[in-house]
């Protein structure tokens, strides 16, 4: 259907529909796992957003090639992009959309080894996310702050603030996307690996009583660690 509508769109040669359209194709081509074939579909979005300076488009396409590329394991690639989209994103107003960036650039901080700075991007972030209301996009914060935690090595901290992103996800009936878990249970694994089993349940449990301001506080209370590279 989206291939469809894409060539629709190119008959009909209207820059603007067109860049929409490669858009939306690319995000469903990577949704369903083809990030070799939604790749071109983003650049060209994006390339043809530019000519025609179609802000608001330039940053949905960037942010979607950013999470993209995140995910195929090239962080630094992701930074670059994120960082592109939340220039557009800041400057046609959209807050939602510069939260959700901000929130990916931290994950692709992260991955590209500057653990320190993530942590310190994600403690000023973190109450900002929670005051919009989101509660999908707190939740991604709480499990963002989860990975961070584990490479940092606070287990414990990190085992509590797991608990309480999973009693929101209960709460919320929101299953964790596959992508999203994929990322978070390779960082969380370091945790379930030095923490004893009932370790593991007891701090587990604690933070499934935390409401999201003490789940917050919680992490942002974790050593510092700015220039702990990630191993």
């Amino acid at each position: 259907m989206l291939r469809t509508c894409l060539t629709f769109r190119r008959e009909e040669g209207d820059p603007a529909e067109i860049a929409k359209e490669l858009c939306s194709l690319g995000a469903g081509l990577w949704t369903h796992g083809d990030a070799d074939q939604a790749r071109p579909h983003l650049q060209e979005s994006i390339a043809i957003a530019g000519e025609i300076g179609d802000d608001g488009r330039s940053a949905t396409a960037l942010s979607n090639l950013g999470v993209l590329e995140l995910h195929a394991g090239n962080a630094e690639r992701a930074v670059e992009l994120l960082t592109r989209a939340q220039v557009f994103d800041e400057r046609v107003g959209n807050t939602w959309g510069l939260a959700v960036d901000r929130v990916n650039l931290v994950a692709a901080t992260l991955d590209a080894g500057r653990v320190g700075d993530a942590q310190e991007d994600l403690r000023e972030l973190a109450p900002r996310i929670a005051a919009l209301g989101d509660i999908e996009l707190t939740i991604n914060m709480l499990e963002l702050y989860v990975s961070v935690l584990s490479v940092l090595g606070e287990h414990r901290r990190a085992a509590r603030v797991f608990g309480a992103a999973e009693a929101l996800r209960e709460q919320a009936s929101m299953p964790i996307a596959p992508l999203d878990k994929e990322f978070l249970d390779r960082h969380l694994d370091r945790t379930r690996d030095m923490l004893a089993p009932d370790e593991w349940e007891s701090e587990r449990g604690l933070g499934r009583g935390h409401d999201v301001p003490a789940a917050i506080a919680d992490a942002a209370a974790a050593g510092s660690a700015r220039s702990t590279p990630v191993s």
